[in-house]
Formats: C-alpha cells, structure tokens, sequence
C-alpha cells in the first residue's frame, strides 16, 4: 500500500509520511484540539522530529482538489507504526470529520447533510471543498433549488451545492466564496436560470439561524447575490 499522506515542516520540508489517517473522536469536547492516529509512519523516530508548539502541515492527493490542513502539537502518543497526535486545528478550509465523511459516504448519492445539525453541515461543506473545490464550469442551462431541505443556514450552501453539481457539490460556505464560486461557472454567451422552490420558507430557515458575528448573510443578501450572476426565479 502506498504512502498517502505527508506531514511537512512549516520551511516545506517533508517529515514523513503515513498510509492512513484517522479522525478520532473528541471524547474531551474541548473544540479546540483534537486526536488524529497515522498509521504506518514511514521513520522511527517519527515523535522526535516533531516538537510541541511548532506548526505543521499535513497534505494528501487522495482526492480531487487534494487534502491538507496545519497543525500545531499539543502532546504526542508513539505506538509501534502508529502516532497519535492531539493536535490544535489552524484556520482553512478543514473540519474534522471531513475525511471519515468523503471515506464511508462518497458513494452516496443523496443529500447527506439532512442528518447533520446546524453547524456540524460544516463538516459537509468542508468534505465537498475538498471532493471537487471551485468548479469553472456547470453542465446545466437551468438548476433546481429545492427550499424544503435548506433548513438553516448552512443548509443553503449545502442545498446549492447539490443542485449545481450533485453529491460533494461546493458552492461556498459564506456569502464571499458563494460570489466566488458564482463568479467561476458564469457564461459570458448566456446565463444560468435558478428556480428557487418553496423560496419563503428558506428565508425563514436562513434568517433565523444566522451564526453569530455574520454580517450580510441575511436571505435578502443571497437572493442580491444570485441575481447578479444568474437570472433567479423565485418559487
């Protein structure tokens, strides 16, 4: 079995690597920090290398826009080929449980997130960021928004992602990467209608469970948004 995935030093330099990464739970419900276990490290003196404090990087090109996300160590466990990290997350575009999402689902074709509460559809998100990323172009003249299963707001980026792409489909996690990824399919010969279904309900869905410290991320703001690149149809 190839080695896939690399943990490198914040100069670029790679460390290591390892055959399999696994997202453990989070027993401690800190929030903050987390445990990973890499399987198969390809050096012994694996935990040397590392020091506590520092921040790595970890990348894999298992999937299509690739995988990566940095680390800094709080405490390191060696056992035979196998080191357990309980690591602080740094910003991106990573959420843990995102990889043991696009493992055991990926071959599911329905709208995944139904089962997901509130904020932990970002775990979603982020697995669709990493199965496709932006896309530049959409094959459809005319995308279906169904507004029955955008049940709060990060269900609308769940929602649009699936009806412009299908399953793992990334349509943004904020009103910005939203324009954004509009801004990447747009046609310069012709423009893309979007019926929105069941509409008024989303709104309500979307304004009442804005997170806190979000600006311009009421229903109004998406629909100023779409219109700018699509022609919209509410429904």
């Amino acid at each position: 079995m190839k080695d896939l995935y690399y943990v490198f030093h914040s100069n670029g330099t790679m460390l290591f690597s390892c055959k399999e990464l696994i997202e453990c739970h989070d027993f401690s419900r800190l929030g903050y920090a987390y445990l990973f276990a890499l399987v198969g490290v390809s050096v012994q003196n694996v935990d040397v290398l590392l020091r506590k404090g520092e921040v790595y990087t970890l990348k894999s090109n298992e999937f299509e826009k690739g995988f990566d996300f940095c680390f800094s160590i709080l405490k390191l466990i060696k056992s035979n080929d196998t080191l357990y990290i309980y690591s602080k997350i740094m910003s991106g575009m990573y959420e843990v449980g995102a990889l043991s999402l696009l493992k055991s689902l990926s071959d599911k074709n329905d709208r995944i997130w139904l089962d997901m509460i509130r904020e932990s559809k970002k775990i979603y998100i982020s697995a669709s960021y990493f199965f496709g990323g932006f896309r530049q172009s959409v094959e459809k003249d005319t995308i279906i928004v169904e507004g029955k299963y955008i049940h709060d707001y990060y269900s609308f980026y769940c929602e649009f992602g699936y009806a412009f792409f299908g399953k793992f489909g990334y349509m943004g996690n904020n009103l910005n990467a939203f324009n954004d990824c509009l801004i990447e399919i747009g046609r310069p010969d012709r423009s893309i209608t979007v019926i929105w279904k069941d509409s008024e309900l989303s709104f309500k869905a979307i304004d009442n469970t804005i997170p806190d410290g979000l600006t311009q991320s009421f229903s109004y703001d998406m629909v100023m948004t779409i219109e700018e690149h699509c022609k919209l149809i509410l429904e």
